[in-house]
């Protein structure tokens, strides 16, 4: 459906694509397909209904015209004996729709403007040399103390104060305070910088998955992009974020970007929220064990990495499996989630698939929201961004690798643990605390997975392995221990 709206004349012309619409004039009624296509012409006439129910006070009058009728240019009798008929009509439509572009208009996904954290390397390896230290630093409390912030903006109501599309989308964005802080989701196309290592927004390609390039072209090719040559529409992509982040990339002028749909909120420092927060770091800051892992385990629950790994709390069917044959199959599928042995028999658990409408569900009844969750998860990745564009000024700098709301730094011998923080941290609004220093040897593996050594102790960094606080722990100490994944 295409629409064409007249603010003067309140009228609108619905343009009906053949595929969802019946028209009295040119359907042939003895087809096979007709009584189908009947069937999703009465679920566009509902469509149109509700649209319309909604734009009262903008449309008084409105027509509807079928792709075929302007393909034939015969036209019903209500429209062509109106004031609103040119001779040049179906012309202008045609033109206007080799122009048009799917991607501007489909509606923004709230789930994908959860940008995926900042877990990556800069470098293959690193080794200390006598010029040459590094040290991991983590954001102490970072998912919760992000709450605390007085800038950290949520909306005041779900009903936002403006929805914009296309050209008045970014129109509206380009007149904004480039320190707007006022929450918002956004859909933009970005062409990003081609001299810059790492980029902001990521790009999900389909053969590759989430990648950061400065070409998606060349991207989904697998070639290199130091030879690209694809002019800058051809090497952008589209992107769904917060409007946060649009405006940190307008700010540092990471590349040209095009908004074409924006949903603005009025918004509020959430009171409630950073006192619950505030409280949370107290427990932290305990010398009691028991409220230490308290505090760990609501963080994680509520906003952290397991915010939305909703499994664990469905209860799953058990089934018996009575040979081993069996046993291969279900775990080549990935189709168990744990298994015991009972006597003779075999009691396997089966992972429960969920719809995104019950996953959202679940996670609403435990409190998770997507939309705190994203906001925070978003804001710790600039503060990373923030870090890595600093490290590009000051040379003295390299970030080797982030992880989510830590990144390992390599720095001059010279340099005191004071100088560092100085020169890179001081100016942050979150707490940063040193979680290991004088790594002595750094290498990344595929993926994500990494390993460094550190006075005498190998720390070994796996996705998919989640151990409890205990467990970590006692990594740490006492060096590394055999664990089923």
């Amino acid at each position: 459906m295409y629409l064409r709206y007249c603010v003067d004349c309140k009228v609108g012309i619905f343009i009906e694509g053949n595929f969802k619409y019946n028209c009295e004039k040119h359907t042939n009624r003895k087809t096979k397909d007709f009584f189908k296509r009947n069937n999703l012409s009465k679920l566009g006439h509902l469509k149109r209904k509700t649209f319309l129910k909604e734009i009262t006070n903008e449309v008084k009058q409105y027509f509807i015209i079928g792709e075929c009728c302007i393909k034939q240019n015969d036209y019903p009798s209500g429209f062509k004996n109106s004031t609103f008929f040119s001779n040049t009509f179906g012309q202008s439509v045609l033109s206007k729709l080799k122009k048009y572009r799917k991607e501007n208009y489909t509606r923004i996904n709230y789930q994908n403007c959860i940008n995926p954290p900042f877990n990556m390397k800069l470098c293959e390896k690193f080794k200390k040399t006598t010029q040459r230290h590094a040290s991991k630093f983590d954001i102490d409390s970072a998912f919760i103390s992000c709450l605390t912030h007085i800038h950290f903006l949520l909306p005041n109501t779900i009903q936002p104060k403006c929805v914009f599309v296309n050209t008045d989308a970014d129109s509206f964005f380009n007149q904004l305070d480039e320190n707007d802080l006022n929450f918002g989701f956004v859909k933009l196309f970005c062409v990003p910088n081609k001299n810059e290592v790492l980029q902001f927004f990521p790009y999900y390609s389909v053969k590759h998955g989430i990648q950061y390039t400065t070409c998606s072209v060349c991207c989904e090719h697998g070639e290199n992009t130091i030879n690209c040559k694809h002019s800058d529409e051809s090497r952008g992509y589209f992107v769904e974020t917060y409007l946060n982040d649009a405006l940190y990339y307008k700010r540092n002028q990471l590349g040209s970007l095009r908004i074409v749909q924006i949903i603005y909120f009025d918004s509020k420092h959430n009171r409630d929220l950073s006192y619950l927060a505030n409280l949370l770091i107290n427990y932290r800051k305990s010398k009691t064990g028991l409220e230490k892992l308290f505090a760990k385990q609501i963080a994680l629950a509520a906003i952290g990495r397991f915010a939305f790994n909703v499994e664990k709390h469905c209860s799953t069917k058990n089934m018996l499996i009575n040979n081993y044959h069996e046993l291969t199959f279900k775990l080549e599928n990935n189709k168990i989630k744990n298994i015991d042995f009972y006597d003779k028999v075999i009691i396997a658990q089966e992972y429960e698939k969920l719809t995104t409408y019950k996953n959202n569900v679940i996670s609403a009844r435990l409190n998770c929201s997507s939309l705190l969750f994203g906001q925070v998860n978003n804001a710790i990745r600039r503060e990373l961004f923030d870090v890595y564009l600093l490290t590009k000024k000051n040379t003295s700098f390299e970030v080797l690798r982030f992880d989510t709301d830590a990144l390992i730094i390599s720095y001059p011998n010279n340099m005191t643990q004071l100088n560092l923080y100085q020169e890179i941290f001081d100016k942050s609004k979150f707490n940063y605390k040193l979680e290991f220093e004088d790594i002595q040897q750094l290498t990344n593996l595929k993926k994500k997975s990494h390993f460094f050594v550190c006075k005498n102790k190998t720390i070994m960094k796996i996705p998919g392995l989640s151990l409890s606080v205990f467990s970590r722990n006692n990594i740490y100490n006492n060096g590394i221990k055999s664990y089923k994944m």
